[in-house]
């Protein structure tokens, strides 16, 4: 293993990006300095930063063989596409979704995408953790909406792999301290990410520190994407290539005329190194497209390209939709100080050129695009507080009928131990019609500090889909805007026989065990049974 630079100690933290399409590893130490990792054999072996500096990206790529061997990264990711059936790509995204979707790996059953990842993930920080010398603790970053299973799962892996320690930190947090940004509360960021699926505008803000800490938490006003990524930039080279030769082929360049893989492969390459030199050496081999050389391709080709298939058009609708949505959560457009571009897409210079020119009075970063979240990941100053203690409020959300409006019924208070010394809350859930069958948990991660209290509870949901919870008076004064955490995967209750109304139907009690997690005990009050015996709900900051 080698580094884009060289330190005399063994660093502090490893910052893990695992994204949809490259995996990233950088090693931080506690004087600041910091630099990515690069695997011979696993990484791009493609130009980044300083000269003879080689990517850090790991292509997110497993090939199994009929040998039962494994093949990593770009190994695997550039191997025989006949074998492509065999090769399991993009499984963060799988896990992400919880699929169920099995790939060929030489068995009868084939093997799911998650155990896949696994196995790509464990070797790989097997190796980062055993040649760094066993001492540094894993810093994973975590997309915005990932469920609680997505951080378990990323703890399993760093455990299985030898790693002493494992936190994790918000994606779009560790992207802003990766490009140096020390923020202050209601700073507003515009993070751009292009990767092999999609392009992706986040509008983030800086939140009070919520432990103490020096740096805030950031919280996403707004967000969009669209499947333009690198994918679809790949397969729009791929057809000029087509259109340019015309070595045979039919209706050459057509949409409807399929691009052979290897082609596919080309044009990746050719992507990948126009995010360095100017122009790609016209006798530079196309992985067997023919047998010939690709035609010279230049940066001002690849920028008409793009122009030519709506990019750009695509990339400032992603935007305004992501602002919009974030004006709509009471977002100020003046407290926007800078935008930050993150993924392979968004090395190219013709996609930076773009942001620069929208936002010309602005600052626009993007001289980490492949690195600057692991390089976040891997400067996060550990917690001062004590790690014993959860740092957010979380609540139930409930409909208040008098006020016509959501309020709000705390659970957990941040600075509550973990594990809790018993419950830590419970509910009693009533019907709000006869026959309603299903019942939800509304659970929220509250902004900000809120409250003094939790006393028994009854939430009643509604035939309009409102839930609305029994009680003592809610807490008032509310600071910021409260975020879904289980709206991604909602936790329903389901009642048979029926229920019926205003009689109560489940009992709830919440506990907090050892690994931070929210978990629930349900018991049906006119049955009897037990439904769920500490069943985790969230894993809590």
């Amino acid at each position: 293993m080698d580094t884009t630079g060289t330190h005399k100690d063994l660093p502090s933290r490893l910052g893990v990006d695992f994204g949809n399409d490259t995996l990233v590893i950088s090693s931080g130490c506690d004087d600041g300095r910091c630099s990515p990792l690069v695997f011979p054999g696993w990484s791009e072996n493609i130009p980044f930063g300083e000269p003879d500096c080689r990517s850090p990206g790991i292509p997110v790529c497993i090939r199994f063989t009929e040998t039962g061997e494994r093949i990593l990264g770009v190994s695997a990711d550039c191997g025989d596409p006949a074998s492509s059936l065999c090769t399991g790509r993009w499984m963060r995204k799988y896990v992400l979704e919880n699929s169920p979707v099995r790939m060929p790996d030489g068995g009868s059953r084939g093997m799911r995408y998650q155990d896949a990842g696994e196995v790509f993930l464990r070797e790989v920080l097997a190796r980062a953790v055993r040649e760094t010398g066993r001492s540094a603790g894993i810093v994973f970053t975590i997309p915005d909406g990932a469920p609680e299973q997505y951080i378990q799962w990323l703890g399993r892996i760093a455990g299985a792999a030898g790693a002493p320690s494992w936190q994790a930190i918000d994606e779009s947090r560790a992207v802003v301290t990766g490009y140096g940004m020390v923020p202050s509360p209601g700073d507003g960021f515009l993070i751009l990410r292009c990767d092999e699926l999609e392009l992706d505008a986040s509008v983030v803000v800086a939140a009070d520190p919520s432990d103490g800490g020096a740096s805030p938490a950031m919280v996403v006003r707004g967000r969009a994407t669209e499947p333009t990524g690198c994918g679809a930039i790949d397969s729009w080279i791929a057809r000029d290539l087509m259109v340019r030769d015309r070595r045979g082929w039919s209706s050459a360049g057509s949409r409807g005329v399929p691009i052979p893989p290897a082609l596919l492969l080309a044009a990746r390459d050719i992507r990948s190194q126009l995010t360095h030199p100017v122009t790609v050496p016209a006798d530079r081999p196309d992985a067997g497209y023919s047998n010939a050389p690709v035609p010279e391709f230049s940066r001002e080709d690849l920028a008409l390209i793009l122009d030519a298939n709506g990019f750009f058009t695509s990339l400032d609708r992603t935007i305004d939709r992501a602002f919009a949505r974030a004006r709509s959560r009471g977002f100020d457009d003046q407290a926007l100080r800078a935008v930050l571009l993150t993924g392979n897409g968004c090395a190219l210079p013709a996609v930076q050129a773009a942001a620069r020119k929208r936002f010309a009075a602005l600052p626009v970063h993007c001289d980490h695009p492949l690195d600057a979240a692991a390089r976040g990941a891997a400067l996060s100053a550990p917690s001062a507080q004590d790690p014993g203690r959860i740092r957010r409020d979380y609540a139930l959300r409930y409909w208040d009928p008098a006020a016509r409006e959501h309020r709000y019924r705390f659970l957990v208070h941040g600075g509550a131990r973990f594990p809790s010394a018993g419950q830590v809350a419970r509910v009693t859930i009533c019907a709000a019609y006869d026959g309603q069958a299903q019942l939800g948990i509304p659970l929220y991660e509250m902004p900000a500090p809120q409250g003094d209290g939790i006393s028994a509870l009854e939430l009643v949901a509604d035939k309009a889909g409102g839930i609305r919870l029994a009680g003592p008076s809610p807490d008032s004064g509310a600071r910021g805007r409260p975020v879904p955490v289980n709206g991604g995967i909602p936790v329903y209750l389901a009642a048979s026989p029926p229920a019926v109304k205003g009689e109560p139907r489940f009992e709830l009690t919440f506990t907090i065990d050892a690994e931070r997690c929210l978990c629930v005990t349900v018991r049906d009050l006119a049955t009897g049974r037990l439904l769920k015996k500490d069943e985790a709900l969230h894993t809590l900051m």
